[in-house]
């Protein structure tokens, strides 16, 4: 049975880790930015712990067999095109009245 763990980037601005494995749920793991991402414990996440590019943010768990590991969220391609993808509108300042 494979140690499943979540995981955050120290640095959200920057990739903390990128790994394919067979271990990992959809046996891939990309961390970066504010999300907690779950991962397997790998030996290249021990070492990306170790490192400090990666915090544990919840004890390990037992994926058991038969349970459907909960995946990163991905947008599917009816959520591609939202309002958050589009660029943002400045609401103008309220007017208010001259002093005399």
């Amino acid at each position: 049975m494979t140690e499943l763990i979540l995981v955050k980037a120290v640095d959200p601005e920057r990739v903390a880790l990128w790994e394919r494995h067979a271990d990992h749920p959809n046996e891939e793991a990309w961390v970066a930015g504010e999300d907690a991402v779950l991962v397997a414990l790998t030996p290249l996440v021990r070492k990306k712990l170790d490192q400090g590019a990666l915090i544990r943010i919840e004890p390990a768990q037992e994926e058991k067999p038969g349970d459907d590991a909960p995946a990163t969220e991905t947008p599917n391609s009816d959520e591609a095109s939202t309002s958050d993808d589009a660029p943002a509108t400045e609401t103008p300042a309220p007017k208010t009245k001259k002093a005399k």
